[in-house]
């Protein structure tokens, strides 16, 4: 079960809506819950090219930029504060300076879970479908993470859970149960070869586990040689759930299907639903 989570805070309409998500979660759980807030100094500072005798200039305007991106985050901070509170959760707030991948792996050491919106970038860039403290927390981190899309959608329940019976794909399973996300909701296992009777096989195993434990699941085989993400993604919105559980495929780590090629890119920047991931 959950006992205590972590959501990034900055000013994106992905990560007011995880910090919503997030609250929710907590109270479900009653668990603890802390906002984070990354002042990105380094992406700041970062070497430019400038014009001779342009570097008090610069100096200037990144000490500007720092103080601007720092009032805006405070103001951030205290509208989650707020919510917190509104909502009786016990919560806590943390405002660190720079590197944010680096930063946000140090405060989700302490948690069970760590919540994402999807544009999460902590830099003020606007027009990423992906920001890159996402991208950065999703290469390599040791928690479950949460991706939660800009836009959460008014319906949906129950989970799809991703099967390939591969390590990573078996251990994303399995913490998806113990921290007790499946709830009562029903679980819609998914897996995806481009043999339809394996596909049927895994699914069915897949379900099985959560049988096993009192929870309603049902298979989904789904025979499809290449693009594994559009199916699960069809899926999942066709099944109308509240969330998708993944962790890898087969000899590739959730990584490199999601973050490498236009295909499984567009499964994390198109996913209707809160993602879960772990590996």
């Amino acid at each position: 079960m959950i006992h205590s989570l972590v959501v990034a805070v900055d000013s994106t309409n992905s990560s007011s809506e995880a910090q919503k998500y997030a609250i929710a979660l907590a109270k479900r759980f009653s668990a603890s819950i802390t906002g984070i807030a990354v002042l990105d100094t380094p992406w700041i500072k970062r070497p430019m090219a400038q014009p001779i005798g342009a570097g008090s200039y610069r100096t200037h305007r990144d000490e500007s930029l720092i103080a601007q991106r720092a009032e805006e985050l405070e103001k951030k901070i205290a509208k989650f504060e707020q919510r917190c509170k509104a909502a009786s959760i016990n919560a806590r707030s943390v405002e660190v300076e720079g590197s944010p991948d680096k930063r946000l792996d140090q405060e989700a050491e302490q948690h069970d879970l760590f919540i994402i919106g999807r544009e999460t970038n902590f830099h003020g860039v606007r027009g990423h479908d992906v920001g890159d403290a996402t991208q950065q927390l999703l290469e390599d981190h040791p928690r479950p993470i949460i991706v939660v899309p800009p836009t959460m959608p008014v319906t949906g329940k129950g989970a799809v859970v991703s099967f390939d019976a591969s390590s990573a794909s078996s251990r994303a399973l399995h913490m998806f149960y113990l921290l007790g996300l499946a709830g009562d909701q029903p679980v819609h296992v998914v897996s995806v070869d481009p043999d339809g009777e394996v596909a049927d096989g895994l699914a069915a195993r897949g379900a099985a586990f959560f049988k096993a434990r009192g929870i309603n699941a049902e298979p989904h085989g789904i025979q499809e040689d290449d693009d594994v993400a559009h199916a699960i993604l069809h899926m999942t919105e066709s099944l109308d759930v509240g969330m998708l559980a993944m962790g890898a495929f087969g000899e590739h780590g959730v990584v490199h299907q999601l973050l490498h090629g236009s295909t499984t890119k567009q499964l994390l920047r198109d996913c209707p639903v809160p993602l879960f991931v772990y590996y």
